[in-house]
């Protein structure tokens, strides 16, 4: 659950550099560089571990598979899509 919580948080900051920014790309850069930081402290503390099946397939960053960085940076921006487009429309209607 901390783990869920500690997300959100990084995914709304990204969110908020993306409005600052002006810059979708940005703003998801910016969540996946918490995420590289916080990395290797989690790993550290063992509050995950990873297990793939093909090591020979994935580049390692303290023992994550960087497919895990692209796929959170992907989501990030596409969640980030998602809010400022629900937002601009709600200021639209309001």
């Amino acid at each position: 659950m901390t783990i869920a919580l500690a997300w959100i948080l990084v995914a709304y900051l990204g969110f908020l550099a993306a409005s600052k920014l002006g810059s979708l790309v940005l703003g998801a850069l910016t969540a996946s560089s918490i995420d590289a930081l916080l990395e290797p402290l989690a790993s550290y503390l063992g509050l995950w571990t990873w297990n793939v099946q093909a090591p020979h397939l994935s580049i390692y960053y303290f023992n994550a598979p960087t497919g895990n960085a692209v796929g959170w940076f992907l989501l990030i921006l596409l969640g980030t899509y998602i809010l400022k487009r629900s937002a601009g429309a709600a200021r639209a209607v309001g």
